[in-house]
């Protein structure tokens, strides 16, 4: 187990990275890269909580490991509930942040997609706040990690 508990760790400390990045880029207005780089420290936030639970997983789509392990650990409900919903929300924003593709009937690359959703609805406003909902829970982990070794 203690492989996965240093897994874990090094989760965490990359996630701080990318909610780090996921900031810079956002007082750039680098909506494509700030999409990204929350997306990746929502991820790795997650994927260090399964690793603290012996749960390993390459790919990007955790929603349902991280439910099933919840749901075992009796972990708070609400908190489960904003993880997913975190999880969720980058589920289709993260590829679109990467290859152009077809929206509304035209060719549209990342920059032309985000910035009309920063414009057109309030996911853009949601995504500061999973910055933070991504970074308390790093903290959090952080602090749980700290009790048990003492």
């Amino acid at each position: 187990m203690e492989k996965f508990r240093d897994f874990a760790l090094k989760y965490l400390k990359i996630a701080e990275k990318d909610f780090e990045r996921a900031k810079r880029n956002f007082d750039f207005e680098d909506y494509e890269a700030v999409t990204f780089y929350a997306q990746q420290c929502v991820e790795k936030s997650v994927k260090s909580v399964l690793e603290l639970h012996g749960i390993f997983i390459k790919e990007h789509e955790i929603s349902n490991e991280f439910a099933l392990l919840a749901k075992k650990e009796k972990f708070d409900e609400n908190f489960s509930r904003k993880i997913l919903t975190a999880l969720e929300f980058f589920k289709l924003d993260w590829s679109r942040t990467r290859y152009p593709f077809i929206f509304k009937g035209e060719v549209t690359d990342p920059e032309e997609y985000l910035l009309w959703r920063r414009e057109s609805t309030t996911s853009f406003k949601n995504r500061r706040r999973y910055f933070e909902f991504g970074k308390r829970l790093f903290r959090t982990l952080e602090s749980d990690e700290t009790e048990v070794n003492k």
